[in-house]
């Protein structure tokens, strides 16, 4: 299981997660944070469908609490209008709760936030698409989840996110009348963390430790 350690020795989050990036603050159209994604293998070769009350997700767990900028998935052939929520659950093997028998899959209360973005044609090959959302997250595991359907959203065709096959680590599950693990129909989501102070001026100080290094590297070189 991979660990997610902040600068200061932290772990940050206990997922089988695959770290992503850590984006330069330096631009404003870039990510700031860490970003985390549900571990994949390779291709299937065809789509899991998003339509509605036709939902897929990802649990993501974390040892200490974090601010979440935004949460992301690979789209396409998307188009109509999502959704995107965070859901808290019991355990890395938990789904989330709803009621089944009536076709409800959140009950009320159970989603701690959501977006909602359209697409008018999200085009092919497939693209990581990032929705901001910010939300505080105590130590816990989550779950991300897109779909559509609800909070006026509407999607009636199968539009859908690339599959791939599971791995070690792989914590899809989907909604298509009651909520099941994705045993082998994995697919990429996201959510990215935004950076503790702490973790900024350490990164801030090793950058000019660096470059002070360099600069003593090069008159060094300059006299011999």
């Amino acid at each position: 299981m991979l660990r997610i350690h902040s600068l200061s020795g932290r772990s940050i989050c206990a997922a089988a997660v695959v770290c992503v990036s850590v984006a330069s603050a330096a631009s404003a159209d870039m990510l700031t944070g860490v970003t985390c994604e549900n571990p994949v293998g390779s291709p299937v070769g065809s789509s899991s469908g998003i339509a509605d009350y036709q939902y897929l997700g990802a649990r993501f767990e974390f040892t200490e609490q974090v601010e979440v900028e935004s949460v992301g998935g690979e789209f396409v052939n998307l188009y109509g209008s999502f959704f995107a929520a965070i859901v808290p659950l019991d355990s890395m093997a938990a789904l989330p709760q709803g009621d089944p028998s009536q076709g409800i899959p959140f009950n009320p209360g159970e989603v701690l936030t959501y977006e909602t973005f359209s697409v008018s044609q999200y085009p092919s090959p497939p693209q990581i698409r990032t929705i901001p959302l910010s939300v505080t997250l105590d130590p816990g595991v989550y779950g991300v989840v897109f779909g559509a359907g609800l909070y006026g959203t509407s999607c009636n065709s199968v539009s859908g996110m690339p599959r791939y096959h599971s791995i070690a680590g792989s914590s899809g599950f989907f909604w298509s009348s009651l909520w099941s693990n994705a045993y082998d129909d994995q697919n990429r989501i996201q959510i990215t963390l935004v950076p503790e102070p702490t973790t900024m001026g350490l990164l801030a100080m090793g950058g000019l430790a660096l470059l002070g290094r360099r600069k003593a590297d090069h008159r060094r070189r300059r006299s011999t």
